[in-house]
């Protein structure tokens, strides 16, 4: 669902959002397509502006609770979770030999895919497929 559904996007509305989401468990947020683009102060030029940063920082940063997994996952193992360093909010990883990918395809003119020099979505799934290349271990992919 739309965390920035209307224009205003104040800072409280996304803190409602985390503080809703932060009593789960192993719980990743994927961006919907409008989460930071209808807000003012968005600017489809910048992969940088307030609104995008400040959602990364709420649900993707560093300090986000939701930046790693905090359990084990059933039948053992927590997978590490890797975040594209320009857009935190893609992230990859792997648990038995499936690649799961969270990708970021926001709606109407948008940096991610039309703005930027290349469609970032494509640059993160090639970038960490390419990892797999020498030992093809993965059997399976799933985007998000």
């Amino acid at each position: 669902g739309s965390i920035g559904e209307n224009t205003r996007c104040q800072e409280s509305s996304f803190n409602s959002r985390k503080e809703l989401f932060g009593n789960a468990t192993n719980f990743l947020l994927v961006p919907g397509d409008n989460e930071w683009n209808e807000c003012y102060g968005y600017d489809v030029n910048s992969n940088t502006d307030w609104p995008r940063e400040l959602w990364r920082g709420m649900f993707s940063g560093v300090s986000s609770p939701f930046n790693q997994f905090d359990t084990d996952f059933p039948g053992g193992g927590r997978p590490t979770i890797h975040r594209k360093p320009s857009n935190s909010e893609m992230f990859y990883f792997e648990h038995n030999k499936i690649a799961f990918f969270g990708l970021n395809r926001p709606a109407r003119l948008n940096y991610i895919s039309d703005v930027a020099p290349v469609n970032l979505n494509a640059e993160w799934v090639e970038d960490r497929l390419s990892l797999d290349s020498g030992t093809c271990s993965l059997e399976s992919i799933v985007i998000l």
